[in-house]
């Protein structure tokens, strides 16, 4: 009996490791599927910025411009907008978009 004790709970692991993996699989296959999204609207965004150089800091979504959304001095700098303020900005800590999560 201790034999087939013994079967099951490795059965029983080798099919948690497989979970594991599977549920690993499927966070990066979103992670993925999310980074290029962000790649093609900023493709999109960028195209336009080539063609109108002097439109993008007045762009709107739901009321908020393109230019008020960047608020890190390094990311307006990528756009050609100038810094926000004279205030100490954090590095390493990128703009938040509404609905994302850490």
């Amino acid at each position: 009996m201790s034999q087939k004790l013994d079967e099951l709970l490795q059965k029983k692991a080798k099919l948690e490791r497989d979970i594991a993996r599977a549920k690993t699989e499927m966070k990066r296959a979103a992670r993925r599927e999310d980074d290029r999204r962000k790649i093609l609207a900023g493709a999109f965004v960028l195209a336009h910025q080539v063609k109108e150089p002097n439109e993008l800091a007045s762009w709107t979504i739901n009321g908020k411009r393109f230019s008020e959304f960047l608020t890190r001095d390094d990311e307006r700098a990528l756009f050609g907008f100038g810094p926000l303020s004279a205030a100490p900005q954090q590095k390493n800590q990128p703009t938040e978009m509404k609905g994302e999560q850490a």
